[in-house]
């Protein structure tokens, strides 16, 4: 599960980080080169700073992404003890019969922890997206 997951992440983390990476001026990289910083200090001190808004929501928004997907592991997994939370809502449907109410019940306690993860990193949702529209 693991390997699509990251195959299918990867490119949309990539593109987000780009746009985020172009937003840093070069003048502060360059002023930072001529106070005597190397290349690595460059990078470590001058850029992840700035671009981390961005690589905040990158990994937010893979981390919901990985937490809500269906279809692959409805594919992948079939034995149940390997069922991911979502998958596992599946449980209440049998061959003649489905628990709406368990299913509701199971996608309510599913939304609980996403909620709470967006609302604690909401802020750098919205900035780090703002930062990553920006083209400079």
């Amino acid at each position: 599960m693991i390997l699509p997951y990251i195959a299918l992440q990867v490119p949309f983390a990539t593109l987000i980080l780009v746009g985020g990476l172009r937003s840093v001026p070069v003048a502060l990289e360059e002023a930072a080169i001529i106070d005597g910083c190397s290349l690595f200090q460059v990078m470590f001190q001058v850029v992840l700073p700035t671009i981390k808004p961005v690589f905040m929501t990158a990994l937010i928004i893979n981390f919901l992404t990985i937490w809500n997907e269906f279809p692959i592991a409805n594919i992948l997994l079939s034995d149940q003890s390997n069922y991911t939370v979502p998958m596992a809502t599946l449980m209440f449907k049998v061959n003649y019969a489905t628990d709406y109410g368990a299913m509701l019940r199971a996608a309510t306690l599913l939304m609980i922890p996403q909620m709470i993860f967006y609302l604690i990193f909401q802020k750098n949702i919205v900035e780090g997206m703002a930062t990553a529209g920006i083209k400079g």
